[in-house]
């Protein structure tokens, strides 16, 4: 797939906010690259789920890829590490709490996937699966989601960091009203 095909269906230009209408093919392109990622690593007994906004049938999403590793001590964090490094992935610090490491994957300046790596048992693991979860159970919440995405992305002025800043409250509002 050459990178004039692959934007709008499956990568986003560095640094830019793109919205498109969710495509079937992202659950196979998570799969593909869940597969790479083991084929990598030495470890073969970590989890792996498909979150973020891919993962919801029928969600505006940004082309991006969001993976989550599962991990249940510091050798098997490192050994996903090599593995990633291995395959092309930048390792990108701790991400929004403890025990969240993030990954990214870019190529021909398209970002690709992004792998979040969280220890077992951590409360933000379960909010982004429990999010996920909400939005595939309640079709009228995912279109509210949607069309709030488009809102704030203009609100943004198509800002990438202003338009991920605008999200929380209403993640939150989910999480509230479902637990």
């Amino acid at each position: 797939m050459t990178e004039k095909e692959e934007v709008g269906i499956h990568g986003q230009p560095k640094g830019q906010l793109l919205l498109v209408d969710h495509q079937s093919i992202w659950a196979r392109i998570y799969q593909n690259e869940v597969s790479r990622i083991q084929a990598s690593i030495e470890v073969q007994d970590l989890l792996f789920f498909h979150i973020g906004s891919t993962a919801v049938p029928a969600l505006l999403a940004k082309p991006i890829i969001d993976i989550a590793v599962v991990f249940r001590d510091a050798n098997q964090l490192w050994m996903l590490a090599d593995g990633l490094k291995k395959i092309g992935y930048t390792f990108r610090g701790t991400h929004e709490e403890p025990n969240h490491w993030y990954f990214v994957l870019d190529r021909d300046k398209l970002r690709l996937f992004h792998v979040h790596a969280w220890l077992e048992g951590s409360a933000g693991l379960d909010r982004h699966l429990e999010f996920v979860q909400q939005l595939i159970n309640f079709p009228a919440l995912r279109d509210r989601y949607a069309q709030l995405k488009l809102e704030w992305a203009e609100k943004a002025n198509w800002n990438k960091q202003l338009y991920s800043s605008q999200k929380d409250a209403f993640v939150q509002e989910v999480l509230d009203w479902t637990a």
